[in-house]
Protein backbone atom coordinates (compact mmCIF):
# COMPACT_ATOMS: atom_id res chain seq x y z
CA UNK A 1 0.00 0.00 0.00
CA UNK A 2 0.86 3.50 -0.99
CA UNK A 3 0.17 6.30 1.37
CA UNK A 4 -0.87 9.26 -0.52
CA UNK A 5 -2.03 13.07 0.29
CA UNK A 6 -4.79 14.44 -1.27
CA UNK A 7 -6.16 17.74 -2.56
CA UNK A 8 -9.82 18.15 -2.86
CA UNK A 9 -12.51 21.01 -3.06
CA UNK A 10 -15.25 21.61 -0.89
CA UNK A 11 -17.67 20.50 -3.50
CA UNK A 12 -15.58 16.77 -3.46
CA UNK A 13 -13.44 16.64 -6.38
CA UNK A 14 -10.59 15.84 -6.63
CA UNK A 15 -7.83 18.52 -7.70
CA UNK A 16 -4.38 16.36 -7.28
CA UNK A 17 -2.78 13.57 -5.48
CA UNK A 18 1.23 13.10 -4.08
CA UNK A 19 2.66 10.08 -2.59
CA UNK A 20 3.78 10.78 0.88
CA UNK A 21 6.97 8.83 0.51
CA UNK A 22 8.28 10.88 -2.53
CA UNK A 23 7.44 14.77 -0.14
CA UNK A 24 9.28 12.88 2.64
CA UNK A 25 12.08 11.73 0.65
CA UNK A 26 12.39 15.36 -0.81
CA UNK A 27 12.95 16.47 3.32
CA UNK A 28 15.41 14.08 3.67
CA UNK A 29 17.22 15.20 0.61
CA UNK A 30 17.57 18.39 2.24
CA UNK A 31 18.37 17.39 5.41
CA UNK A 32 21.91 19.00 5.16
CA UNK A 33 20.79 22.26 4.15
CA UNK A 34 17.56 22.78 6.80
CA UNK A 35 16.75 21.74 10.62
CA UNK A 36 14.60 18.71 9.99
CA UNK A 37 11.98 18.05 11.92
CA UNK A 38 10.50 14.53 11.26
CA UNK A 39 7.69 15.04 13.58
CA UNK A 40 6.33 17.53 11.42
CA UNK A 41 3.70 16.46 8.60
CA UNK A 42 5.43 17.75 5.08
CA UNK A 43 3.77 20.74 3.39
CA UNK A 44 1.37 19.84 0.54
CA UNK A 45 1.80 22.95 -2.62
CA UNK A 46 -1.48 22.88 -4.66
CA UNK A 47 -1.62 24.65 -8.19
CA UNK A 48 -4.96 27.01 -7.46
CA UNK A 49 -7.02 27.40 -4.33
CA UNK A 50 -9.86 27.18 -6.37
CA UNK A 51 -11.80 23.96 -8.23
CA UNK A 52 -11.85 24.69 -12.13
CA UNK A 53 -15.19 22.54 -11.84
CA UNK A 54 -17.14 24.31 -9.31
CA UNK A 55 -15.36 27.23 -7.68
CA UNK A 56 -14.61 25.43 -4.61
CA UNK A 57 -11.91 25.93 -1.75
CA UNK A 58 -9.22 23.58 -2.21
CA UNK A 59 -8.63 21.63 0.87
CA UNK A 60 -5.35 19.74 2.22
CA UNK A 61 -6.33 19.22 5.43
CA UNK A 62 -8.96 18.49 8.30
CA UNK A 63 -10.87 22.07 8.85
CA UNK A 64 -11.10 20.53 12.73
CA UNK A 65 -7.88 18.77 13.25
CA UNK A 66 -6.09 20.11 10.84
CA UNK A 67 -4.24 16.57 9.74
CA UNK A 68 -3.62 15.90 5.96
CA UNK A 69 -6.14 14.26 3.68
CA UNK A 70 -4.53 11.36 3.28
CA UNK A 71 -5.52 7.53 2.34
CA UNK A 72 -3.42 4.44 1.67
CA UNK A 73 -4.34 3.13 -2.12
CA UNK A 74 -2.76 0.65 -3.83
CA UNK A 75 -3.46 0.74 -7.64
CA UNK A 76 -2.07 2.17 -10.63
CA UNK A 77 -0.99 4.81 -11.04
CA UNK A 78 -3.15 7.30 -8.36
CA UNK A 79 -5.85 8.04 -6.70
CA UNK A 80 -9.42 8.87 -8.44
CA UNK A 81 -12.85 10.45 -7.27
CA UNK A 82 -13.55 7.14 -5.52
CA UNK A 83 -11.21 6.71 -3.45
CA UNK A 84 -11.78 10.40 -1.60
CA UNK A 85 -12.39 9.75 2.12
CA UNK A 86 -15.64 10.89 3.64
CA UNK A 87 -14.01 11.18 7.26
CA UNK A 88 -10.88 12.83 8.87
CA UNK A 89 -9.15 9.28 10.12
CA UNK A 90 -7.68 11.46 12.39
CA UNK A 91 -10.38 13.15 14.17
CA UNK A 92 -13.20 11.17 12.82
CA UNK A 93 -15.14 14.88 11.81
CA UNK A 94 -17.09 14.47 8.35
CA UNK A 95 -15.40 16.27 5.22
CA UNK A 96 -17.22 19.03 3.53
CA UNK A 97 -18.46 17.05 0.77
CA UNK A 98 -20.54 14.77 2.57
CA UNK A 99 -24.09 14.96 2.48
CA UNK A 100 -24.82 16.24 5.82
CA UNK A 101 -28.07 13.34 5.88
CA UNK A 102 -25.24 10.96 5.01
CA UNK A 103 -23.31 11.99 7.93
CA UNK A 104 -26.42 11.60 9.80
CA UNK A 105 -27.75 8.51 8.39
CA UNK A 106 -29.13 5.91 11.25
CA UNK A 107 -30.99 3.62 8.92
CA UNK A 108 -30.30 1.80 6.08
CA UNK A 109 -32.98 1.30 3.51
CA UNK A 110 -36.00 3.17 1.78
CA UNK A 111 -39.33 3.82 2.98
CA UNK A 112 -40.92 3.32 -0.23
CA UNK A 113 -39.25 1.33 -2.46
CA UNK A 114 -39.40 2.21 -6.05
CA UNK A 115 -37.80 2.58 -9.12
CA UNK A 116 -37.35 6.14 -10.00
CA UNK A 117 -38.68 5.52 -13.33
CA UNK A 118 -42.01 4.55 -12.55
CA UNK A 119 -42.10 8.65 -11.59
CA UNK A 120 -42.09 11.41 -13.84
CA UNK A 121 -42.24 14.98 -13.09
CA UNK A 122 -40.25 16.84 -10.39
CA UNK A 123 -42.88 17.45 -7.67
CA UNK A 124 -43.21 13.99 -6.83
CA UNK A 125 -39.50 12.38 -7.08
CA UNK A 126 -38.80 14.70 -4.83
CA UNK A 127 -41.36 14.50 -2.24
CA UNK A 128 -40.31 10.55 -2.50
CA UNK A 129 -36.72 11.38 -1.70
CA UNK A 130 -38.06 13.22 1.37
CA UNK A 131 -39.45 10.76 2.73
CA UNK A 132 -36.90 8.16 2.50
CA UNK A 133 -34.34 10.82 3.52
CA UNK A 134 -36.33 11.01 6.55
CA UNK A 135 -36.52 7.80 7.08
CA UNK A 136 -32.49 7.21 6.62
CA UNK A 137 -31.98 9.90 9.06
CA UNK A 138 -35.24 8.34 11.39
CA UNK A 139 -37.28 11.60 11.51
CA UNK A 140 -39.99 9.08 11.67
CA UNK A 141 -42.62 11.60 12.06
CA UNK A 142 -42.17 13.41 9.31
CA UNK A 143 -42.06 10.33 7.35
CA UNK A 144 -45.49 9.49 8.00
CA UNK A 145 -47.08 13.26 7.02
CA UNK A 146 -45.00 13.36 4.00
CA UNK A 147 -46.30 9.95 3.25
CA UNK A 148 -50.04 11.01 3.73
CA UNK A 149 -48.96 14.06 1.68
CA UNK A 150 -47.79 11.88 -1.22
CA UNK A 151 -51.02 10.02 -1.05
CA UNK A 152 -53.21 12.83 -0.99
CA UNK A 153 -51.81 14.32 -4.02
CA UNK A 154 -51.56 11.05 -6.06
CA UNK A 155 -55.90 10.67 -5.29
CA UNK A 156 -56.14 13.98 -6.36
CA UNK A 157 -54.10 13.54 -9.83
CA UNK A 158 -55.84 10.50 -10.44
CA UNK A 159 -59.41 11.35 -10.17
CA UNK A 160 -58.78 14.92 -11.95
CA UNK A 161 -57.35 12.61 -14.84
CA UNK A 162 -59.74 9.67 -14.86
CA UNK A 163 -62.65 12.51 -14.90
CA UNK A 164 -61.24 15.47 -15.66
CA UNK A 165 -62.53 19.23 -14.85
CA UNK A 166 -66.18 17.82 -15.81
CA UNK A 167 -66.64 16.61 -12.43
CA UNK A 168 -63.98 18.60 -10.36
CA UNK A 169 -66.48 18.11 -7.50
CA UNK A 170 -64.69 14.71 -6.82
CA UNK A 171 -61.46 16.23 -5.98
CA UNK A 172 -62.08 20.08 -5.21
CA UNK A 173 -63.94 21.40 -2.77
CA UNK A 174 -65.90 24.66 -4.96
CA UNK A 175 -67.27 26.57 -2.21
CA UNK A 176 -64.17 26.87 -0.04
CA UNK A 177 -61.63 27.07 -2.52
CA UNK A 178 -59.49 24.11 -1.53
CA UNK A 179 -58.85 20.05 -2.82
CA UNK A 180 -61.07 17.91 -0.67
CA UNK A 181 -60.07 16.42 2.89
CA UNK A 182 -58.28 13.12 1.80
CA UNK A 183 -61.06 11.11 3.90
CA UNK A 184 -63.17 12.72 1.39
CA UNK A 185 -60.94 12.00 -1.66
CA UNK A 186 -60.74 8.36 -0.29
CA UNK A 187 -64.64 8.00 0.00
CA UNK A 188 -64.67 9.56 -3.69
CA UNK A 189 -62.39 7.08 -4.96
CA UNK A 190 -64.13 3.69 -3.33
CA UNK A 191 -67.78 5.13 -4.80
CA UNK A 192 -66.04 5.65 -8.48
CA UNK A 193 -63.45 2.37 -8.20
CA UNK A 194 -65.19 0.54 -10.86
CA UNK A 195 -64.45 3.28 -13.56
CA UNK A 196 -60.86 4.24 -11.98
CA UNK A 197 -60.16 0.04 -12.06
CA UNK A 198 -60.20 0.77 -15.91
CA UNK A 199 -56.58 2.25 -16.17
CA UNK A 200 -54.80 -0.27 -13.88
CA UNK A 201 -54.63 -2.65 -10.76
CA UNK A 202 -57.80 -3.28 -8.78
CA UNK A 203 -58.64 -1.16 -5.80
CA UNK A 204 -59.84 -3.93 -3.38
CA UNK A 205 -60.65 -3.62 0.02
CA UNK A 206 -57.04 -4.52 1.31
CA UNK A 207 -55.80 -1.19 -0.46
CA UNK A 208 -58.04 1.07 0.79
CA UNK A 209 -57.65 -0.55 4.62
CA UNK A 210 -53.84 0.30 3.78
CA UNK A 211 -54.54 3.55 2.62
CA UNK A 212 -56.86 4.10 5.70
CA UNK A 213 -53.99 3.01 8.23
CA UNK A 214 -51.51 5.50 6.59
CA UNK A 215 -53.87 8.07 6.36
CA UNK A 216 -54.47 7.56 9.79
CA UNK A 217 -50.54 7.36 11.02
CA UNK A 218 -49.94 10.44 8.87
CA UNK A 219 -53.00 12.37 10.78
CA UNK A 220 -51.79 11.41 14.38
CA UNK A 221 -48.19 12.10 13.84
CA UNK A 222 -49.52 15.60 12.42
CA UNK A 223 -51.72 16.27 14.91
CA UNK A 224 -51.26 14.59 17.94
CA UNK A 225 -48.49 14.09 20.29
CA UNK A 226 -47.57 10.08 20.28
CA UNK A 227 -44.37 8.76 20.68
CA UNK A 228 -42.44 7.91 17.70
CA UNK A 229 -43.30 4.53 15.88
CA UNK A 230 -41.31 1.64 16.64
CA UNK A 231 -38.65 -0.23 14.37
CA UNK A 232 -41.16 -3.07 13.61
CA UNK A 233 -43.86 -0.41 13.09
CA UNK A 234 -42.48 1.49 10.67
CA UNK A 235 -40.81 -1.19 8.73
CA UNK A 236 -44.35 -2.80 8.29
CA UNK A 237 -45.99 1.11 7.26
CA UNK A 238 -43.13 0.90 4.61
CA UNK A 239 -44.47 -2.33 3.28
CA UNK A 240 -48.30 -0.65 3.28
CA UNK A 241 -46.04 2.28 1.84
CA UNK A 242 -44.49 0.55 -0.83
CA UNK A 243 -47.74 -1.70 -2.21
CA UNK A 244 -49.83 1.78 -2.30
CA UNK A 245 -47.37 4.01 -3.99
CA UNK A 246 -47.02 1.79 -6.91
CA UNK A 247 -50.75 1.23 -7.42
CA UNK A 248 -51.13 4.89 -7.23
CA UNK A 249 -48.21 5.93 -9.57
CA UNK A 250 -49.13 3.18 -11.64
CA UNK A 251 -53.21 4.09 -11.85
CA UNK A 252 -51.85 7.99 -12.34
CA UNK A 253 -49.78 7.42 -15.03
CA UNK A 254 -51.77 4.80 -17.13
CA UNK A 255 -55.03 7.44 -16.76
CA UNK A 256 -52.79 10.40 -18.12
CA UNK A 257 -51.62 8.27 -20.72
CA UNK A 258 -54.83 7.62 -21.38
CA UNK A 259 -56.48 10.85 -21.77
CA UNK A 260 -53.77 12.29 -23.81
CA UNK A 261 -54.01 9.75 -26.93
CA UNK A 262 -57.82 10.39 -27.16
Amino acid sequence: MTDYYLAVCTGGHLIDSEQVQTVRERQFDMEDMFDFDESTEPDYEISSDYCPDCGGKVLTECRNCQSNIQIEYNGPPYPNLTHIPDFCDSCGESYPWVDPVESEKQREGDFIEIDDTDIDGHFYPELVYEINLCYRVKADQAVLVLNRKLIENLIVDILRSVFSMDEIKLFYDIDNNRTHRLSKLIDNMKSRRSEIEKYGPSLDEDFFRAVDDLKYRGDASAHTIEDNPSQEDLESKSELATDVAKILFRLRTEAKTAHRTH
